[in-house]
């Protein structure tokens, strides 16, 4: 209990934020010392680890429908750039990458505009890309595929970034076999899906394959445990609680994924009668925002989001206090963001009088760059809470039918918008990125920090040149095999 306190406390005292396992690192020492040694997250981010030149055996050379033959390791170096690099350099090999449509395998364009979406979120494709990812393949997760569909991830975004000079499309097939082995009812029937929804699953699939805890705490949290830690957090105020919640979830859940895409919501009761209140913290992949007509931009949803609702009626709560179901206030607040945010727009709601669902397809206005959400969250963000938008996913027809696209940045926040609509991939110009299509928005935190990753993406330019230069040269390499 007394260590558990004390770690509760350094991570308190160490200043809002969660994970520090990607973004948080660059040039914050502090984060470093109090939350890398804390949390347990030992392994470097992908930025860091290029600046230093470890994590050898990533990808050079390409092909579009097959594995990417795959250097030795070196042991000293990441013979790969970064995304933002493999976008802007080598235009004699790589003037195409990032830029590749996806063969729509039947009905499998929401497959198609989700992994674009993924592939270009910078951080995740870096990380992928260094093969940082085979160090903390979990082989032993129940939960997990095994480190199958990580390996198979890994393999289609370094096709998609490192593409034979010319090819235009990529043949997503091995990943797709891999993700229906594991999901079959995504792909059952060859009926259309929910981008939503395959998101959700590859991104925990990629979680439990790449999850650093190799043995779970058993049992679950308790009844008895969240008790303890009401009593440890009381009278030390939101930060501690909020902290020892995330504790308790990194006890169970580590990994790149957690540190790059979760953040943490606090929701609350409040008793009308006594007003008492009841307070929890929880780990959010996505936020889901409510969407009306009467909306006219993204951040209407968000408000309407952490808005105070009444529950009275047939959905009063049961206060402990007063031992009977009572009218309450419920509320939900975003209490701290990840470096990667991804919003859901809940377009579809059901109608009980026509027993089906319809969409909600009003355009909604949005800020593409330095989109400040301070004011949305109810606590200190310590890396800020600016962001850039990178992708975003769109639905364009009725609910259980339509079709799916995708719009994304090449090469990072300050790259061109390019429209990947399956097998075609065209630059953006003149249109509007949010529009009334759009369905999940990716936004990426936009900090000083940056200024760090310059110089570390020039370091990882030599390196992939240095390595381009070895393929030339006929130097290492593995069998490609089928993709």
């Amino acid at each position: 209990g007394t260590a558990l306190l004390r770690a509760a406390a350094e991570l308190s005292a160490a200043g809002p934020g969660l994970g520090d396992g990607c973004w948080g690192h660059l040039g914050g020492r502090a984060a470093q010392r109090h939350h890398a040694p804390l949390l347990g997250i030992g392994a470097p981010p992908a930025f860091e680890m290029i600046a230093r030149g470890g994590a050898g055996g990533a990808a050079s050379g390409g092909a579009s429908d097959r594995a990417l033959p795959v250097k030795a390791d070196s042991g000293n170096e990441c013979e790969t750039a970064t995304s933002s690099e493999l976008a802007k350099g080598r235009p004699d090999l790589l003037d195409n990458a990032g830029r590749l449509g996806l063969t729509n395998l039947g009905n499998t364009c929401f497959m198609n505009a989700g992994l674009q979406c993924l592939c270009h979120l910078e951080p995740l494709t870096t990380y992928f890309l260094c093969g940082q990812h085979n160090d903390e393949v979990n082989l032993s997760n129940p939960f997990g595929c095994k480190g199958e569909l990580a390996r198979a991830f890994a393999e289609f975004s370094r096709a998609l970034w490192r593409p034979d000079p010319g090819v235009s499309v990529l043949n997503p097939r091995r990943l797709h076999t891999k993700l229906a082995e594991f999901a079959p009812h995504l792909f059952e029937g060859f009926e259309q899906q929910d981008v939503q929804e395959f998101l959700a699953f590859c991104l925990d699939g990629l979680h439990e394959d790449l999850n650093r805890v190799r043995e779970r705490p058993s049992p679950a949290v308790s009844e008895r445990q969240v008790d303890e830690d009401a009593l440890l957090s009381d009278g030390r105020g939101e930060e501690f609680a909020s902290a020892l919640s995330w504790y308790r979830h990194l006890e169970r859940n580590k990994s790149f994924l957690v540190d790059l895409l979760q953040g943490q919501l606090r929701s609350s009761l409040v008793c009308r009668e006594c007003g008492h209140r009841s307070r929890r913290f929880d780990p959010f992949l996505y936020v889901s925002l409510p969407v009306s007509r009467s909306m006219s931009s993204v951040t209407d949803c968000i408000e309407k989001y952490v808005e105070e609702e009444v529950l009275c009626g047939d959905e009063q709560w049961h206060c402990p206090k007063c031992d009977r179901r009572v009218d309450a206030v419920k509320k939900i607040d975003l209490w701290k963001l990840p470096p990667v945010l991804v919003l859901h727009l809940k377009r579809f709601e059901f109608d009980p009088e026509a027993m089906s669902f319809k969409k909600t397809d009003n355009r909604l206005s949005m800020k593409l760059s330095a989109l400040d959400l301070t004011e949305y969250c109810a606590s200190t963000q310590r890396d800020g809470a600016l962001y850039d938008v990178v992708c975003v996913a769109n639905h364009a027809g009725e609910f259980g039918s339509g079709h799916y696209t995708a719009a994304c940045r090449v090469g990072g926040p300050g790259g061109p918008w390019h429209h990947f609509n399956d097998s075609i991939c065209t630059p953006l110009t003149g249109r509007n990125i949010v529009t009334r299509e759009t369905y999940v928005i990716f936004l990426v935190r936009r900090e000083e920090k940056r200024r760090v990753i310059a110089d570390v993406f020039k370091e990882a330019t030599l390196l992939a040149r240095r390595g381009a230069a070895s393929d030339a040269r006929g130097e290492g390499g593995a069998a490609p095999v089928g993709c």
